[in-house]
């Protein structure tokens, strides 16, 4: 992508969900050939966002694995998602740039316009690192087995995300549900880690 091209993107507070995805690859949203079959197959960049239990079974390649990512994150609540459909440009590049995994990705943390809070954000998204979240994670799944509860128990993140409710911080089912599924890995790399 031109230096032109990129900073006509790095200009925009907020991209929709499929532009993030095709910027993953590495390629410019507008030169994406709409009628590719990632496109076709979007009705609505609402329900990618809004639908938890979609399957993305039905996009190829990158711009699938990009899109799952997307919605992942704004799960867990590393992406904010605004209005069901636009993502904050300089949170998804703060959190492609930290997560490593997208090679192709054109934007770097340095490429971040310098605006007031962001610089705040990228220290908050810095601040936690695998280290300190595995710890956290294997702190809860010692808290869960002392409860008895297994973190893959059925309707535990609805029963957790009803705990967060009655202490007056809400956190929904499906981002509980996403921090769960992390346990048991986190757990693995901490006792990996002790021996």
């Amino acid at each position: 992508m031109d230096k032109k091209r990129k900073q006509y993107w790095l200009g925009l507070e907020m991209w929709t969900a499929e532009e993030a995805a095709v910027l993953l690859t590495g390629k410019d949203p507008k030169d994406h050939q709409r009628d590719a079959r990632p496109y076709r197959d979007i009705l609505d960049a609402r329900l990618l966002l809004a639908s938890p239990n979609r399957a993305f079974a039905l996009f190829e390649g990158e711009f699938g694995e990009g899109l799952d990512a997307i919605k992942r994150a704004a799960l867990a609540g590393t992406l904010t998602v605004k209005d069901g459909t636009y993502l904050y440009s300089a949170e998804v590049i703060l959190w492609a740039c930290n997560s490593g995994a997208w090679q192709a990705f054109p934007f770097r943390l340095a490429d971040l316009p310098e605006k007031p809070g962001l610089n705040q954000k990228a220290d908050d998204q810095k601040a936690l690192g695998k280290l300190e979240r595995e710890t956290l994670l294997t702190i809860i799944a010692a808290c869960l087995h002392e409860l008895g509860c297994e973190p893959t128990r059925r309707g535990l993140a609805s029963e957790i995300a009803g705990w967060t409710e009655a202490i007056g911080a809400p956190i929904s089912d499906d981002r509980v549900r996403c921090h769960l599924g992390l346990i048991p890995s986190s757990v693995e790399s901490v006792k990996n880690r002790k021996s």
